[in-house]
């Protein structure tokens, strides 16, 4: 059998084995959760947070939009930086959706996913209608808010993107004992809806960890491909 048709049978083989089937690793029993969500630029300098911290330029803090998290720790990690910081403010959207917690414990929304913003539900598959908890249209699928001392100068960032945020106050598992790290399945039709949305949307924010291609690195749409405007190379036609 030809080896090159074996490998690419089990490739094929491998990407339509479906999620629920696969087996979960195991994590350490006291690994800190961690989850990659979409962050803003919170600013707001001379504004006062929700634990009356006066906000000041080139801050070092972050907003989660649940009032557990006040006064934790987190490190948010982005491309090859990281910082650790205070949680100080709730946002960017909601104020009761502590999605870094297990369902069974979660304030709210306990049916989505654990380390799924609410936000993010409603922007990528239109979760309760598209709004968030105060009944606003999403415009973004933010789970966390960077103060610009964060923002800028540790991470380095130069516009809103995808980062990795790290509880330490919150481990993958709640004993000891050997047991699987949580695992969610979607539904098949909000999986379809979910890679439906991201596709569209996929230019007005970017896919997560990666930068959004520049203007000049797009082919117009108009332009041929290398293989348009080529003759045939078939023999031409005798003639009778």
């Amino acid at each position: 059998m030809d080896a090159r048709l074996t490998r690419r049978s089990l490739l094929i083989a491998a990407a339509t084995v479906p999620a629920a089937l696969a087996v979960p690793r195991r994590a350490a029993a006291h690994e800190p959760f961690t989850a990659r969500v979409f962050a803003t630029r919170e600013g707001l300098v001379g504004g006062t947070t929700a634990s009356g911290h006066v906000i000041v330029e080139n801050d070092r803090f972050v907003a989660l939009p649940s009032r557990t998290a006040l006064g934790e720790e987190v490190t948010v990690s982005y491309g090859d930086r990281s910082v650790t910081v205070p949680v100080l403010d709730v946002g960017p959207w909601n104020i009761d959706d502590d999605w870094w917690n297990t369902s069974d414990v979660r304030q709210r929304w306990g049916d989505l996913p654990r380390g799924t913003p609410q936000a993010q539900a409603a922007w990528e598959w239109g979760y309760n209608g598209g709004q968030d908890g105060k009944g606003r249209r999403v415009k973004n699928p933010a789970g966390i808010d960077l103060a610009d001392g964060v923002f800028w100068g540790a991470l380095g960032m130069s516009g809103n993107d995808w980062v990795d945020v790290a509880f330490p106050f919150v481990t993958e598992l709640s004993t000891g004992n050997p047991q699987l790290c949580p695992q969610v399945v979607h539904s098949f039709p909000q999986v379809v809806h979910r890679f439906v949305h991201r596709f569209v949307n996929r230019r007005a924010i970017g896919r997560p960890g990666r930068p959004r291609p520049s203007a000049t690195s797009r082919r117009p749409v108009d332009t041929p491909g290398p293989a348009a405007g080529r003759r045939s190379r078939g023999r031409p036609a005798r003639r009778r």
